[in-house]
């Protein structure tokens, strides 16, 4: 148990630049929706892409 504990302790957290560095590569867009709950797909491809996704 004093194995896995110092395991644990020893676990690098990351700073704020790893994460800068992690999260880049994720695409970042804004969606609006008009008053009928569309979006442009066009503006938003990443969003849209993703809504379309199949449910695992």
């Amino acid at each position: 148990m004093d194995n896995v504990k110092a395991k644990i302790r020893n676990k690098k957290i990351l700073s704020s630049l790893n994460w800068n560095n992690l999260i880049k590569s994720i695409p970042n867009e804004k969606v609006t929706f008009d008053q009928k709950n569309h979006y442009d797909v066009a503006k938003a491809p990443y969003f849209d892409e993703w809504m379309k996704e199949d449910a695992i």
